[in-house]
């Protein structure tokens, strides 16, 4: 199981988080709609969700506690520290806050 979101994943994820519809993020992200299910589904694995509401929901809570990421994200990649890592460690565990 993947421990580590990559940059790419969590574009996506911080897209969901602004309720943007899936070939609005493909094309803003230049990636076909396939990649962007692709980035998805890993994101599923990795919170352990059923669906992409449930991916979307968990969006909206991380990027509500944690709004300083949202202003550094472009620039920044994480490596081993990233918070989002960690929330979805804690997602896995059953453990939500």
């Amino acid at each position: 199981m993947t421990s580590c979101i990559y940059e790419r994943e969590e574009q996506v994820f911080q897209s969901l988080a602004d309720w943007k519809r899936g070939r609005e993020i493909a094309k803003e992200m230049n990636i076909s709609v396939k990649t962007f299910e692709t980035y998805v589904t890993r994101l599923k694995i990795m919170f352990g969700c059923r669906d992409l509401l449930q991916v979307r929901q968990l969006s909206v809570e991380f990027y509500r506690a944690h709004p300083e990421i949202r202003r550094q994200f472009p620039k920044q990649v994480f490596k081993g520290n990233n918070p989002l890592n960690k929330t979805a460690a804690r997602f896995r565990a059953g453990i939500t806050h």
